[in-house]
């Protein structure tokens, strides 16, 4: 044996590899992420950290890896013993400043890796139990439920006995896990909560409307959805009063009556929208905002219903062809046109490079032409972009149409959360309704549903259709032929009104030439979805309806996503 110290050096480090001791490096990564299970779009900035952050820790070594731990400023907080090495801390119980992160991974022979970061939490609890309460007031009536958290935990930190705080936290619990819960919260007398106050009547009668989302009898969930859509109506009126006060008529401010328009747009009032948006065009020549401006002038001409104005705007807008958002305006006038291939094809390219506005027109196109698998791949592809009433109106559309009536109703319940006024919502889920219940009930389900969604828009056509079609299934004759008089004065060119025609003429033997010639005529308006050589059941046409009678949601906020995406990012720890 070589007794020097240059001799036994290698001997010794060759038996430690055969042993696996030698070089067994562990190599450690992290970053943040946005937590699981939340709404949350990017992960969090490490300069800004508040409430609950969620990191994604990666090791290896080639002795194997045994366990690894979360520090927090060299002190143990948590162990993961097998991946993924997932951790969530809660800033909330730390001081705010700064702090250092620490995940240190630990092999079979004891060796440690460790990442470290500099990070500041910044939870600003000073700013107090009024601030965070009403935040997370704003938050609820925006449907922006990452800020509604994170605000309603901070109230609710600072103290567990404040009035506002546990409404605050009852509003969380009740939209996060039950609302049976949050309105006991409310309710409970040792709360000490002002039961009259017209905050916590909105809160309770907003947990009402989720109870009534999440409930599957959908006769049981009425008298919930009716207190829930009144609050919101009175909302409406107050953000109403608030917008005409703040920018009146007579303004000359252009951005502030694009917000404007932008807010009426939001609460369904399109005449008045118009109206706000041709002002702006009158008071502006600028590029950027005219190009936005007349997007808005097309969408809102569509929900109006006119067509033929909407194209010469949208077709004025295409003639640069990179102009993909302008593409999706183009694409919805088609699909309005029942154009559905051209629409499609309109859409293609923008669709492909991930443009929010394209997808969606791309998406509901799909589900026209029966292209469900891509629908709801391009349905995933809008959440990665945004997450509001939009999409989870499509989602709500693109689960109906796969079937999926669990993941339907979960839909519905997000969609009417955040846009408890939307007439389409509600109208696709009486539609649902039909379909999706063998029930002799069903059409008593439905005409409730479109009840309450012209309830909350009355001269909605969709929700007309779907109460004539409904009293047609109920047997109610002289209500479905009312409906039938109504429509075919407001939407006199609908496939269906022809269909639902030639079920009233079908009455009488003498008049089948009459029922023929009405089905066909409602095959030339829409020779994809309305082939009928006979008179369907109510039921069918019902089914049917519920996929041509959908809108495309091209929101001025989706239209402004879709031009400037938000980032989606992780932030590494290095």
């Amino acid at each position: 044996m070589l007794r020097t110290k240059q001799g036994l050096l290698p001997m010794i480090c060759g038996l430690m590899l055969i042993a696996g001791i030698c070089n067994a490096q562990v190599n450690v990564s992290a970053k943040f992420v946005p937590r699981k299970g939340s709404k949350e779009k990017s992960a969090p900035d490490p300069t800004k950290l508040s409430d609950v952050v969620a990191l994604e820790a990666k090791a290896d070594s080639s002795a194997g890896v045994s366990r690894v731990t979360l520090e927090i400023d060299d002190k143990f907080q948590q162990e993961k013993k097998a991946p993924p090495y997932n951790f969530e801390w809660d800033t909330l119980a730390e001081r705010d400043g700064p702090h250092t992160i620490g995940i240190v991974a630990y092999n079979a022979n004891g060796q440690t890796g460790v990442k470290r970061m500099k990070v500041t939490v910044e939870n600003k609890l000073s700013l107090g139990i009024d601030y965070y309460a009403e935040e997370a007031l704003l938050a609820m009536r925006r449907g922006d439920e990452v800020t509604l958290e994170k605000s309603a935990r901070k109230a609710y930190r600072i103290s567990t006995a404040i009035p506002e705080a546990i409404r605050a936290m009852a509003l969380l619990t009740g939209l996060q896990t039950d609302p049976n819960r949050g309105i006991s919260m409310i309710d409970d007398r040792q709360s000490m909560i002002q039961k009259d106050d017209p905050v916590t009547i909105e809160i309770r009668n907003f947990l009402r409307l989720v109870r009534a989302a999440r409930n599957p009898d959908l006769i049981a969930m009425l008298p919930d959805m009716r207190a829930g859509l009144l609050s919101a109506k009175q909302r409406a009126r107050e953000v109403l009063d608030e917008v005409k006060q703040k920018t009146p008529d007579t303004s000359t401010d252009a951005n502030a009556l694009l917000t404007r328009g932008d807010t009426l747009w939001n609460l369904h009032r399109y005449t008045e929208a118009l109206d706000s948006y041709e002002r702006v065009g009158r008071l502006t020549t600028e590029a950027k905002l005219q190009r936005r401006l007349q997007m808005r002038i097309a969408s809102t001409l569509l929900r109006l219903g006119r067509v033929k104005e909407a194209e010469s705007i949208a077709q004025r807008l295409t003639i640069e062809e990179s102009d993909l958002t302008a593409k999706a305006v183009l694409g919805a006038v088609l699909f309005a046109q029942r154009k559905y291939e051209e629409a499609g094809r309109t859409v293609e390219a923008g669709a492909e490079k991930k443009n929010a506005a394209c997808l969606t027109v791309g998406a509901m196109t799909d589900m026209i032409l029966g292209a469900r698998t891509r629908a709801y791949k391009r349905t995933g592809s809008t959440f990665k972009l945004m997450d509001g009433p939009e999409n989870q109106y499509l989602a709500l559309a693109v689960f109906a149409e796969n079937g999926s009536k669990d993941n339907a109703r979960k839909a519905f319940t997000v969609s009417i959360m955040n846009s408890p006024l939307s007439g389409a919502t509600l109208a696709e889920y009486g539609f649902q309704a039909i379909a999706f219940n063998d029930s002799p009930d069903r059409f008593i389900m439905a005409l409730n549903i479109f009840d309450l969604a012209l309830s909350a828009d009355p001269e909605d056509i969709t929700a007309m259709a779907g109460r004539a079609v409904s009293l047609w299934g109920l047997g109610r004759l002289n209500g479905f032929h009312d409906y039938i008089d109504r429509l075919s004065k407001l939407d006199p060119l609908s496939p269906d009104l022809f269909v639902m025609l030639a079920a009233e003429l079908n009455r009488d033997p003498a008049k089948a030439a009459t029922v023929s010639e009405a089905l066909q005529r409602a095959t030339k308006l829409d020779p994809y979805n309305y082939k009928y050589k006979d008179v369907p059941k109510p039921e069918v046409l019902a089914t049917r309806m519920m996929r041509t009678r959908r809108i495309i949601p091209l929101s001025p906020s989706l239209l402004d996503k879709a031009d400037a995406p938000p980032p989606i990012e992780e932030t590494t720890l290095e």
